[in-house]
């Protein structure tokens, strides 16, 4: 397998693989990498999953719904050792009803940008995945209780969310929901913010059976995710895991 470009994160040190040419507003993204102060190395990476640089801390690849090469890419990489723990973000135009967020997260993605999206959405996402763990306490998922309206099939029902993270929640379900079902979802974190946030969000993952208080448990990843609700979001975690 060639990757085409290597990019050494200037500030953190991270090493990046870029498996595609990626794109973003028209931009090559290794340029856009030079141009916000990363170092960008070209070259390729072996099978192993290393490079004359070392081994990346994480890939930047394209995976979209109706190109089946992409999860044998995937697997090709988690095949060796090395590669095996690297993590992987998706660039993607988020075709809602073909992706399959639970077998990609099964394979190590455990991001995706949208490719139209502005190239910052991609910097930031990639600088969250590279950093120390002890700088990430936003990426952290945190207990918490408030209502979510949640819309589906053009109705709409009040649930609750019992966990927070950037990425996600999990809440309740009255209903016996399939994984990747398609979700709108709304709700309020007033404490950190006056605006209300409203997203898509796909399920992927629901417990077999009814908890305590009858209703299922499902976990849901917000996609694709405004910056600005990503603030609030990451606010309102931090919030949440601050001492009282």
């Amino acid at each position: 397998m060639n990757i085409d470009t290597l990019a050494r994160d200037a500030y953190e040190g991270a090493l990046i693989g870029l498996v595609h040419d990626i794109v973003f507003e028209g931009r090559a993204f290794a340029e856009i990498l030079r141009d916000a102060g990363h170092c960008v190395v070209q070259g390729p990476l072996e099978g192993d999953g290393t490079s004359t640089s070392g081994c990346p801390q994480v890939l930047v690849m394209r995976i979209e719904a109706e190109d089946p090469a992409c999860l044998d890419l995937i697997r090709s990489l988690r095949s060796s050792p090395r590669a095996r723990a690297v993590p992987i973000l998706g660039v993607t135009t988020f075709d809602k009803m073909s992706l399959d967020l639970q077998e990609l997260r099964s394979h190590g993605v455990v991001g995706l940008v949208d490719a139209r999206s502005p190239a910052d959405h991609a910097l930031q996402r990639i600088a969250q995945i590279v950093r120390p763990r002890g700088l990430r306490r936003g990426s952290e998922r945190v207990r918490c209780f408030f209502p979510v309206d949640v819309e589906r099939d053009g109705g709409r029902v009040r649930e609750y969310a019992l966990d927070l993270s950037v990425t996600g929640l999990r809440l309740t379900s009255e209903q016996a929901l399939e994984e990747n079902t398609d979700l709108q979802l709304r709700f309020s974190l007033p404490l950190v913010s006056d605006e209300t946030i409203e997203t898509a969000a796909r399920l992927v993952r629901r417990d077999a059976r009814r908890n305590s208080s009858g209703r299922y448990e499902v976990g849901v990843f917000f996609y694709p995710l405004e910056q600005r609700y990503v603030d609030v979001l990451r606010q309102e975690v931090e919030r949440l895991l601050s001492p009282a």
